[in-house]
């Protein structure tokens, strides 16, 4: 191969690669959590958790993360699937949060929760 067809292939490589980091990190979409034992997604799901008993004066209970998606919007949006206990440990329920937290990444004052909600079952 001679130089100039090299430089084209590694060029239009660089440019693919571009491209595919691009999209995989599109602001605006949602994209699963890969790693739901994430200590931050642990902690946004229990900030989440404590917000709602202060607005609700509940009691519940992190007790686990189901799963969850993540958005990127001037800071991150967490869309998050909660299991909940009582205080006495009995079963609480099933929560979807969502939890804004802008720019630089971290749970503050500023992060905000959105909705907390009991998710339904329709039985037949």
């Amino acid at each position: 191969m001679n130089s100039q067809t090299i430089l084209i292939t590694v060029v239009a490589l660089m440019a693919w690669s571009a491209l595919e980091v691009r999209a995989s990190g599109a602001p605006g979409g949602w994209f699963a959590i890969g790693n739901l034992t994430d200590p931050h997604v642990i902690e946004v799901s229990k900030f989440a958790v404590a917000e709602h008993n202060k607005q609700a004066n509940e009691t519940l209970v992190f007790d686990g993360l189901i799963n969850g998606e993540v958005q990127s919007v001037q800071g991150t949006v967490y869309r998050l699937r909660i299991d909940t206990k009582r205080i006495d440990g009995a079963y609480a329920g099933e929560y979807e949060a969502t939890v804004v937290e802008p720019l630089p990444s971290a749970i503050t004052e500023t992060s905000s929760l959105c909705s907390f909600r009991t998710i339904l079952y329709a039985t037949c």
